[in-house]
């Protein structure tokens, strides 16, 4: 089986729909950061949540801003979704992991603490679990393949990570566990 993840360099929806699924035998929801900053994976999760909003920036986000048009957030995933015929065995999508979005928001000015954790996991889990629960609507009968992209872990063991390893632990087994 075949299947891909994350973002395309399309600028049209319908394309990328058109390629994810003229090349692949599970076809994925697509992220088109070119067609709108919302889609790059920072600000496509993490817009809106724990006092943080998208800003046209290198991360996307910004502590204290408020939240942006999400509707052009999953235009990828909408379109492709649409497209998808009812009997469609198994579709995957990819949303940023806890982890990647705590140090994000860390990093755009977030004060931090337990604060920022139980928000993110609180927040995240719930706009995750519409997502899903969104796929499952429109495809009743179709299997349903989650990543957590988490390229933050990359960092884990280095003495600079801003987050304790046993929070780690805990933010993904919350995440995780949470999860419809």
């Amino acid at each position: 089986m075949i299947t891909g993840i994350g973002s395309l360099p399309h600028l049209d929806p319908v394309d990328a729909a058109f390629f994810v699924l003229d090349t692949t035998t599970i076809p994925y929801l697509p992220q088109l950061p070119n067609r709108h900053p919302a889609e790059r994976m920072l600000p496509q999760w993490g817009d809106g949540l724990c006092g943080c909003g998208f800003v046209d920036s290198e991360l996307g986000l910004q502590y204290g801003v408020p939240a942006g048009d999400r509707s052009v957030a999953l235009v990828g995933y909408d379109t492709l979704l649409k497209m998808l015929p009812p009997d469609t065995e198994a579709v995957k999508t990819q949303v940023t992991g806890p982890v990647t979005l705590a140090m994000a928001m860390l990093a755009v000015g977030h004060p931090g603490g337990e604060d920022l954790f139980e928000c993110l996991i609180s927040q995240l889990r719930q706009r995750v679990n519409d997502h899903l629960a969104s796929i499952a609507e429109r495809l009743p009968n179709t299997e349903i393949i989650l990543m957590l992209d988490e390229p933050a872990l990359s960092g884990l063991l280095a003495r600079s990570f801003p987050i304790a390893v046993d929070t780690v632990r805990s933010l993904l087994e919350s995440m995780v566990g949470g999860l419809e």
